[in-house]
């Protein structure tokens, strides 16, 4: 049974990271449901692409609709029952490659509702046109799908802290957009998943966004480097599988090159930010040791500033690769993909939610842990 969250917490805030990934978003959904059914309350929810409109649908809803609102969007989306004529030729998991293949070409070649569909002309006949006109596909209905499913002024109040990235078009540099310091509408969530050449961009204050998976589809830098820093618990949610094995045909190349391309280089930037803050807490233990007298100098004022001692713990999720996945995995929007997902990705939750080793102590000089409830590990590991 998993544990219900007790007593005083000893993080200042809760976060929950969403990353990109297309259909397999529907993960994230599952993880989340779970960690709420725990007891989880959350601070601060940051999204890129698919999970930009996650993490939206949470921040723009009351606690108690959230689960219920991020369903019926996933419900939404997904393809036509009229498409699923599959069980006439077998079962479904017996054809479930084939399953998930026809879905994904439908997906291609119908886009799909309450999202995208077709553009009547191809993009490679338009020879002059700005970059929010070329594009295989219309994205303006899922205006329409996020104003229905999220309350603007809600995620606006300030009650769930919304980051989305994005990348701008013109010079390739990473953007947040963020309501600790503006206000967030359906476009800013568009631009955040705006994948081209498939989705166009979309133009904000003069500037056009493209999905900021190109650059980053992990963007955790934004919660590791929050000013001022404070005890953080942070839930990530990753969708692609950097462990694999050897492709023997085409469509595993282009299976692994994806996930090694989107599974990010979250342990390179934890590595790098724990290596940083070590140091912090070091200077602030030195500072804690000058003499008083000594410590409203000029000079140690600034050394206390250079310092901290606050704690990150990051928990991280992660969907696996599964024996029926393709390399049209992301695209694949089947109701079965979409129920698997959801009931896979709270599995792994409900199972990691049994032991729970963030909430167990941790020395006071612990700068960044990292707890991995990958399925691939034989236990759950605790990294620093």
């Amino acid at each position: 049974m998993a544990k219900k969250l007790q007593g005083k917490p000893t993080w200042d805030r809760v976060a929950f990271l969403f990353q990109g990934g297309g259909a397999l978003g529907a993960f994230q959904v599952g993880v989340f449901d779970a960690l709420q059914q725990a007891g989880y309350h959350f601070d601060w929810v940051s999204g890129i692409s698919i999970g930009a409109i996650n993490a939206a649908i949470v921040s723009g809803n009351k606690p108690e609709d959230r689960v219920k609102k991020l369903k019926d969007f996933w419900k939404i989306i997904s393809s036509p029952e009229s498409l699923n004529w599959w069980h006439y030729l077998g079962s479904e998991e017996s054809l479930r490659k084939f399953y998930n293949q026809w879905h994904a070409h439908a997906t291609l070649l119908l886009g799909q509702p309450g999202f995208f569909q077709p553009r009547m002309i191809s993009p490679h006949f338009i020879h002059q046109a700005l970059p929010d006109e070329i594009s295989f596909y219309d994205t303006s209905m899922l205006r329409n799908t996020l104003e229905q499913l999220i309350d603007f002024d809600l995620l606006n109040s300030g009650k769930t802290r919304l980051t989305l990235s994005a990348v701008r078009v013109d010079n390739g540099q990473e953007v947040h957009f963020d309501t600790k310091n503006q206000k967030i509408y359906p476009e800013h969530i568009m631009a955040s998943g705006a994948l081209p050449p498939g989705f166009p961009a979309v133009k904000i204050d003069g500037e056009y966004y493209w999905d900021g998976g190109i650059v980053n589809n992990t963007p955790i830098e934004v919660i590791l480097n929050d000013l001022p820093r404070k005890n953080t618990l942070c839930f990530m949610v990753h969708l692609f599988d950097p462990e694999g094995d050897l492709p023997s045909n085409l469509d595993q190349v282009l299976l692994r090159h994806k996930d090694i391309s989107y599974a990010s280089n979250y342990k390179r930037v934890i590595k790098s930010f724990s290596e940083a803050h070590e140091m912090r807490h070091a200077i602030s233990a030195l500072y804690d040791m000058l003499p008083d007298k000594i410590k409203e100098d000029p000079h140690s004022l600034k050394l206390r500033a250079l310092g901290c001692k606050s704690t990150m713990l990051m928990v991280r999720f992660h969907r696996h690769h599964t024996s029926s996945d393709l390399s049209s995995k992301d695209y694949a929007f089947s109701p079965a993909s979409i129920r698997e997902g959801i009931e896979m990705g709270f599995e792994q939750a409900m199972t990691a939610l049994k032991k729970s080793p963030w909430l167990k102590p941790i020395p006071k000089d612990e700068g960044v842990v990292l707890y991995d409830m990958h399925l691939h590990n034989e236990s759950l590991a605790h990294q620093r």
